[in-house]
């Protein structure tokens, strides 16, 4: 069931608002301490998702979306950021340079381990923000019955 994988995130993300921000944080520092990539790692790893180590390689999973009202709870959302990986030979024939990864929360919030706030925040996706995106993904999860 999607809605029930979404809420879960949501649920799971919402927790961990405050949590101190570490450039290049290891999944095992969570739920402690996080980078954006391993904040998205952790969420998705409650769910039975494994995602890679890296936002550029992350921007590789699930379908891409193309428009802003496409998004929805859970899916990810990918920005230049502070150090980011040049994309040239994942993503042939597109100027991708993602250093950061949020995920959308839904009603216009998303949730991130970002350098300037030094912790996991819920903030508003602004239009400012959202013309920043540079790619965004849904991540799927198939439930077996």
């Amino acid at each position: 069931m999607i809605w029930h994988f979404q809420s879960v995130l949501a649920r799971e993300a919402r927790k961990l608002k405050g949590k101190p921000y570490k450039l290049e944080a290891k999944l095992s520092d969570a739920p402690e301490i996080f980078s954006c990539s391993s904040l998205t790692r952790y969420l998705y790893r409650k769910v039975g998702v494994e995602l890679p180590i890296l936002s550029i390689h992350q921007a590789l999973c699930g379908i891409e979306l193309f428009r802003p009202w496409q998004f929805e709870s859970g899916d990810l959302l990918f920005f230049k950021g502070v150090h980011p990986h040049r994309g040239d030979l994942l993503f042939p024939g597109r100027e991708i340079n993602i250093g950061h990864v949020a995920m959308n929360l839904g009603d216009g919030k998303i949730i991130e381990a970002r350098f300037k706030k030094r912790r996991v925040a819920v903030v508003k996706l602004s239009p400012r923000r959202e013309s920043e995106v540079l790619m965004a993904r849904r991540i799927l999860r198939l439930d077996k019955h």
